[in-house]
């Protein structure tokens, strides 16, 4: 099935269902990623994660991408005090490279009784993982 996108209030919401089979066109990079990434779930912002919010940010702010809204760029400002006071309920999906190197990064809450939420994340260009 396509997902579709929900817009509520400036946010878009995606939904999908667990379970759902993987398309035949996502398998490669799938199955290339899995090889060259570690993927982790932590509760700490560590120092490689300052730096991955501070790449991300900063191609928002030399117009690289989509600018960030002021109220995204406060939630990605505010994450390290956040994770502090979320008892447990908000997880960090890391990815880490060959070498160690933070490639990609999701904010996840859990808090929702019936299903995570993905909050916002961020990927590296100069640690560039498929």
């Amino acid at each position: 099935p396509r997902v579709q996108a929900l817009l509520v209030a400036g946010d878009r919401f995606y939904r999908l269902p667990g379970g759902t089979e993987r398309p035949a066109r996502r398998r490669g990079p799938l199955r290339r990623a899995a090889t060259a990434l570690r993927v982790e779930e932590s509760g700490e912002f560590t120092p490689d994660h300052r730096r991955l919010w501070a790449e991300f940010m900063g191609r928002a702010d030399r117009k690289e991408g989509r600018p960030l809204a002021p109220h995204v760029r406060e939630l990605y400002a505010r994450t390290p005090e956040t994770l502090a006071e979320a008892d447990g309920h908000l997880r960090l999906l890391n990815a880490w490279d060959r070498e160690g190197r933070l490639a990609a990064c999701l904010l996840l809450d859990y808090a929702p009784e019936k299903f995570t939420s993905y909050v916002l994340g961020a990927h590296s260009r100069a640690h560039y993982a498929p």
